[in-house]
Parts: structure tokens; sequence; C-alpha cells
């Protein structure tokens, strides 16, 4: 009995301690064959998320063996038109999951029971969880082929480590999926930020050039070195936190990473610290706050915070009692440093010197003023706005911080079905979705699903938003501010089918698209029999690989049973309930 517990205790050592890159290399193997490559890794900045897992480089293309990292079940299929695609997940013995995503199809036994599950339910698409072990794999199996499916931009392998348990993602650099460097990571700008009552504002901005820099010696073994800006930040008295822009290098120079980590250093003392170990999918929207998002949706670039917002529980943050923030009084001579880490422990130290100008209160009292006849909304409450045509509704946390909200009415754009109303600024992060309900024009001539929500974009196009029209107003939620007006979908998806292999296992495809609120469903059909067909939504392709039903209607024309050519049909829909049918011949 002792030695059991013994056991289990270095088990659940063994599994649960250590950050050091490598530290579960043993377990886990590489999922390829190829060398680890990394064409993004975890935690990257993406819109609206921290990436939850790595991309490894499939060398531009598709059809590479994709292996099972150890020994375990599969637990879970996804095969969806967007996300990961076609995805596995394999639970392990050692309390993790494996995800593999974007794969251009299944192999070994599964990849039977998922073509025959797809003609149970008859949709290609599904998302089944099995409470039970299913199908077991050893480590080294070949599970599936490296692809481009869902909503990959290109040919690649998506792959995670979760916590089974908690579905907490965790960085497989920590096991050992990583690939040895010796490039540091690089600070390219030091932004410093004041604090207004709706969030955070950009006073002054340093950039980095390394060649103008001084050397000094650091204080241990693991900051051997410090480099000093010559530059001085001149600020204002007032309250500050900082922010960076910098990158990591893995595989060769000038080829940028996202970070794993850094943070900001004052007086000896560590202010703010940031770290991608791992982290919940609860917690991966915050990014929208853990960078400057105004400075990001005008100009493409996240720069990061080095300070903890209020409203910004993300777990990879640690900081002192000041969140991260350094008061700077007149006439202070100060100094802090930065530094900017990879999971192989190469670190770059930069210093930078701060004076203390006198206080200048006036920007934030003109800031202030230019808002006081604004509503105000609080990120921690529920709020209601209306005017004649509007109405808006949001609740606790749906916000980052207090908002002036402010609202325009806008000239209508061509074929609008009710006002054009301007809702606050495209540029604040929002967190959870807020309703929105504006008052459509009387006696429409269209029926009522026809009738919803669009976004105004540039030179007032208008984009599909969604909504539900009821009573005269059409309702909806939205997850960003915008320009918002009533319009309608009357107009059926289109299809056509395009060229097609004629070899003993065609390929068939069909080109389907729609006007404006997207494809909403889709069927096909051989000889009144339903076909396993993939939506590749990206490009707007419906393919049909010929298989056993393809087969078995080919040899019944052989066999003289079916004497005439093959009809196919499809059944299209849009996201409005509108529908259209197509039909054709072809030859076998």
């Amino acid at each position: 009995m002792k030695l059991s517990f013994l056991l289990g205790l270095c088990a659940f050592i063994w599994a649960y301690t250590g950050f050091s890159q490598g530290s579960y290399k043993p377990y886990f193997r590489y999922p390829l064959d190829s060398a680890v490559h990394l064409v993004s890794p975890f935690g990257s900045l993406r819109d609206n998320h921290f990436h939850s897992g790595i991309d490894l480089k499939t060398q531009e293309r598709e059809g590479l063996p994709v292996y099972a990292a150890a020994n375990g079940y599969i637990s879970r299929i996804k095969v969806a038109s967007n996300g990961y695609g076609r995805a596995i997940y394999i639970d392990h013995p050692n309390g993790f999951t494996t995800v593999y995503g974007h794969l251009q199809c299944y192999k070994g036994p599964i990849a039977q029971w998922i073509l025959n599950h797809q003609y149970r339910i008859q949709s290609y698409n599904f998302d089944t969880v099995f409470k039970h072990p299913f199908i077991w794999v050893n480590k080294g199996d070949t599970i599936g082929l490296s692809g481009n499916s869902g909503g990959s931009t290109g040919p690649h392998l998506h792959y995670e480590i979760r916590e089974t348990k908690t579905e907490e993602i965790w960085n497989p650099g920590l096991f050992g999926t990583f690939p040895n460097d010796s490039l540091k990571p690089k600070l390219y700008q030091l932004w410093a930020y004041s604090f207004l009552p709706d969030g955070n504002s950009p006073v002054l901005k340093i950039r980095v050039d390394e060649s103008k820099l001084t050397k000094i010696p650091g204080d241990n073994f693991h900051v051997p070195e410090i480099l000093v800006s010559p530059d001085t930040l001149k600020l204002p008295e007032d309250l500050y936190g900082f922010g960076l822009l910098a990158f990591d290098f893995i595989h060769k120079p000038r080829d940028e990473k996202g970070l794993y980590e850094y943070g900001l250093i004052h007086r000896g003392k560590k202010k703010f610290g940031f770290k991608l170990n791992r982290f919940a999918f609860s917690e991966s929207k915050f990014i929208n706050q853990h960078i400057d998002y105004p400075w990001y949706k005008l100009n493409g670039q996240r720069i990061q915070k080095l300070f903890r917002d209020d409203n910004n529980p993300f777990s990879g943050i640690e900081t002192d009692k000041s969140k991260g923030k350094l008061f700077i009084k007149e006439g202070m001579l100060d100094s802090v440093q930065v530094f900017v880490g990879d999971v192989n422990d190469n670190y770059s130290y930069y210093q930078f010197y701060l004076q203390g100008l006198p206080a200048n209160p006036k920007p934030r009292e003109d800031y202030l003023f230019s808002k006081k006849d604004l509503p105000i909304w609080l990120p921690n409450s529920k709020n209601h706005f209306s005017i004649p045509g509007l109405k808006l509704e949001s609740h606790s946390g749906t916000f980052y911080d207090t908002l002036y909200l402010n609202v325009e009415t806008q000239a209508r754009p061509k074929n609008a079905l009710g006002p054009c109303f301007k809702v606050h600024e495209s540029t604040t992060a929002i967190h959870k979705t807020y309703s929105i309900a504006i008052q459509a024009d009387a006696g429409l001539p269209f029926p009522d699903k026809a009738i919803c929500l669009a976004r105004v974009g540039k030179n007032n196009g208008l984009s599909y938003a969604g909504g539900t029209y009821k009573k005269g107003w059409v309702e909806g939620s939205q997850g960003s501010f915008g320009t918002f007006t009533v319009f309608y979908d009357t107009l059926a998806p289109s299809g056509k089918m395009l060229s097609y292999t004629r070899d003993s296992l065609p390929v068939f495809r069909w080109r389907i698209d729609d006007n404006f609120s997207g494809i909403g469903g889709y069927k096909v059909f051989l000889n009144g029999r339903w076909l396993a067909a993939d939506f590749d939504a990206k490009n707007d392709l419906l393919i049909y690989a010929a298989d056993h039903i393809y087969a078995e209607e080919k040899q019944a024309a052989q066999l003289g049973l079916q004497k005439n050519k093959p009809r196919w049909k499809l059944e299209l829909s849009d996201n409005r309930g509108n529908t259209s049918v197509y039909e054709w011949e072809t030859d076998w």
C-alpha cells in the first residue's frame, strides 16, 4: 500500500510540476515526421483570442501523415466548415488530451466509423464526444493526413495539449514540442500610457534601435547584460503604465513570432510579469484588454501592456499591488527595466531612464468635459439606452471599462428598410455581446424572415448582421460596435456544378454562393440518395469524393439495373431561410 501511494505521488509530481522546456519530453512524440517547425507558437495574438495551441509547418502542402503523440483513446471527433475543420481529440493516461486540427482526412479505424456516422445522421458536419473509451490508438499510429480544412489560411497542422479534466490549454513547449534555439526575443518599441475613466491613453512612444543601445553588465548568469536606451522618457507627473512591441525569433532572424514571457522591473522588483504556460478557453478573449485595442484596430499593431487593467483576470499575468503601474513625480529621476524571454531561456533586458515633469491636468480636464453630455455605461452593471428607432442593452461584464456611450444617427444607405445608427466606436473592445434593436419601416413588402440587421461598412457597403424581426423591430446581438441599419434578404443561394474527374473514384465539385446572409445549409443527392459532401466555406466549394454510394449506383447502372444517367440534386438554403434546388445529369 505504501509503495502504491509513493508511486502515485511520484506520478502526480511528474505530471504537474516543472515548467521548463522539455519537462514532459519523454511522453509525447512530435505528431509529424519532420523536425519541429512552428508556423505560430502557443498563445500568439489573434483576433479576439490567444492562439490555443501551436501551428506546425507541413512544407506548405497537404497529405503528410499525422501521428498520435502518445497512447490513448479517441475521445472526440469534430468536423466543421470553419474553426479546426476536421479535428481529432485523443485522451491519454497521464491526464492530458492532444488535439489535431485542419486535417485533410482521417486514417485508421476511425475513418470508416466517421463515414458511417455521417450517413447515419445525414450530415457531413458533426461534433461527437465519446463518454467512454472508443477507439484506442498507440503512440505513432497514423490518425490522419495533414490538410487545410476549416478556417485555416494555408496547409499546416494545429496541435494542442489540454488538461483533460479542466480543458485548460497547456503550452506544448513545456512538453518538449518546441525547437531549440539560441535567438533572443527583441524589443522594438516602448509605450507609456496615462489613465482615464474609460481606459488608457498612449502619451509617449520610444523606438528601440539596438545599434544605439549601450551594453552594461547584468547582475547574474540569467541576466548577463542589459541594453540601455539613450532616450529618457520625460513624462508629466501622473500615474503611468507601459506597453511594448516585441517579438521572438525561433527558426531564423527576422522571422517574427509571438512572445512567451515578458515583464517590467522597477528598483530590482518585478512589477509586472506575463508568461504563457497555460490558460482556460474562458480567458482567451481577455486579449482585447491585454493589448492596446484601439491602436490595433486603427494600425494593425498589437502593443502588449506591461500593466494589468481592471477587469482583466487573465491567469498568465502576475503583478505587484500597483498592478504594474508607476506614479512618476515631478523632478523624479528613475529607471525601469523591460525583459522579453522565450521557452528556451533566451532573454533580453532593456533599461530606460525616466524623468518627471510638472503635472499637466488640462488634457484630462478637456477630455472629461468633451464627454460630459454622454450617457455613462458601467462595465459591471446592466445598462440601457434608447432613442427613437433604436434600443440598446448590455449586461454586467460586457465591457472592460466605463463607457461614455456615443450614438449618432447616420444617413440611410441605399435600400435600407429602417434608420441607420452609428453605435459608439469600433475601436472599443467588447468582451460579451450586447443587444440592439432597430425599428423597421412600416408596411414592408417582405416576409418577416427576410428582414434582418445589416452592418454598414466603407462606402456604405452592407454586410449581414443577423437579427430577428418582431412586431416592427429587428432585434439581435452584436460582438462589436459599428454602424447598423435594417435590410433584407429574399434571394436564394446559387449553385453550379464544376468539372469533375472520371477515374474510378471521381471527385465532384459545386460552386455555391449566397448574395448576403450566407450559406445556411446544403444537401446533395445522387439518384435520390443523400451524399456525404464537404463544404469548403473559404472557397465556396461543395466537394463530394465518390464513396460506396457512388460505387453502388454505378454498379447498378453497369448491371442494367439503372438505365438512366446519374441524376444529381443540390438543395441549398441561406441564413434567412431562402431555398433553391438545382438538378444535373452526368455520365458515369
